[in-house]
Order: C-alpha cells, then structure tokens, then sequence
C-alpha cells in the first residue's frame, strides 16, 4: 500500500499591507531585506520548558497570527499547533542583535551625530579598556576622542539607541567589554549589551501593527529561539496542554 504524501509547508510569510500613506514605524530596525536572514539556524535553549507540552519555540518559525497583548509584555499569537506567548523585550533583542551583528561585520552600522558632544570622565580602568577596544567602539559609531586627562569627548552614537541616553550607552557598552563572557566575536560582546539597551521593555503598550511587524522580523533571525542571553523568546501551549488544562482528556 501506498504512503499518503505528506503536505509541503510553506512557511514564507507575504509582506504586510499597510493602509495608504503609512509606513512600518521607523522605532523598528528592519532585519529583513535583500540578503536577510534565514530561518532556523542552531539554538542554545535548554530542556526546562519539554515538561507539561510548553516549550521553547521550534527552529522554524511558522506562521502566526497576533491575537493581542498581555501584561503589556507578552504577544499573544494563534499558530497551527497552539498559542504561543512571546515575550517582547527577549524578541526584539534577538532581532536587533542579529541586525548589529551583521552592520558591525558589513561596517554598514547607520550613526546618528549628537547635537551637542558629550564629556565622558573616566577612571584609569576604563581609560585602558577604552583604548583597548577602540576599533570596536569605531566599528558601533560611538567613536571616543581624547579629551584631556581620562577624559573623552563621543560625537555619535548608533542609529538603534537615538532615543537612549548616550552616556548611558557608552557605559553599558564599556561593562559589556569588560565582562568575562565568552562570545564567538567581538561583534557580537558589543551587540549583546546594545540590543539589551535598545530592546522594547516590558511594560510598553504595543499597537497591533507594532506586534505583527515584531513577530515578522523574529522570523527572519538566524535563532530566532532565544535572546542573547539565552531566555527563550517565547513559549508554545499546543493542544494537548491546553486540553488536559481544561480537564478535555
């Protein structure tokens, strides 16, 4: 007897329609585009979340549709083996790194001049780490200029963290260099501290336009599975959780 032929499934999502005259917010960094990225790609998830059918999400992310927000802090989504709860600062970190990561690497990282410099003192341990690390602020466009006795003057600042705190970002950007993690790259040690500080919190209020463009870009990443840090992005509750929960079987 004949196998029945499985289903191809085709997991390509068709670009959003927007109404006339609006465009994508521009908060958003874009990750897709020619080159992008593709889908799938090794994870470093963990095993806690194989217990009770909640677990992390698969390497290829299917199609989802928003449902809505919860705790102004989780998307809620429909897809076709149950919902799944994505957390939105852990996604939104995961697309920006794999966005800095790739500029850095391409030397393609879009700048943003300050209005007025800011003055940067330092200790003799940051002044060494600085100096140290040059190339790689150069590379993220926060370029250090020598300004006196462990004093430095930044200009500009990534694109990704306009909204953010300049001196707050250097700072967070020179722990990040100084911490004993171990990264593939350097690019990825400064993109790991860049795309926490630059990532949507929890707590913010999305739009639905806002959410599905989210869930769209956290498709393209390479791991789309977990933040940089390793926490999953989000969690899927297929159907026979959900209806051993309701007491269905």
């Amino acid at each position: 007897m004949q196998s029945p032929v499985q289903p191809t499934v085709n997991y390509t999502r068709k670009d959003p329609k927007f109404a006339e005259g609006i465009e994508p917010s521009t908060f958003w960094p874009t990750v897709l585009g020619t080159g992008g990225f593709e889908a799938g790609g090794t994870s470093g998830l963990h095993a806690f979340a194989e217990q009770n059918d909640i677990r992390p999400y698969q390497e290829v992310i299917p199609l989802l549709r928003v449902l809505g927000q919860v705790s102004d802090t989780y998307i809620v989504c429909e897809g076709p083996d149950g919902i799944y709860m994505i957390d939105q600062h852990a996604a939104h970190e995961r697309i920006i790194f794999e966005k800095i990561v790739a500029d850095a690497k391409g030397r393609t990282i879009e700048t943003q001049m300050l209005l007025e410099p800011i003055d940067l003192e330092l200790d003799s341990n940051q002044e060494i780490l600085v100096e140290e690390n040059k190339d790689i602020f150069n590379a993220f466009g926060m370029t250090p200029e020598p300004f006196g006795p462990n004093s430095y003057l930044i200009r500009n600042v990534p694109k990704l963290l306009a909204e953010a705190d300049p001196r707050d970002s250097f700072h967070k950007m020179l722990s990040a260099l100084s911490e004993q993690i171990e990264f593939k790259s350097w690019e990825d040690k400064a993109a790991y501290s860049l795309a926490c500080h630059a990532a949507i919190r929890a707590g913010k209020k999305m739009s639905y336009r806002e959410m599905s463009l989210l869930v769209k870009q956290l498709e393209s990443c390479l791991q789309p599975n977990n933040c940089p840090h390793g926490r999953p992005t989000m969690i899927n509750m297929n159907k026979n959780y959900l209806e051993r929960e309701f007491s269905r079987i």
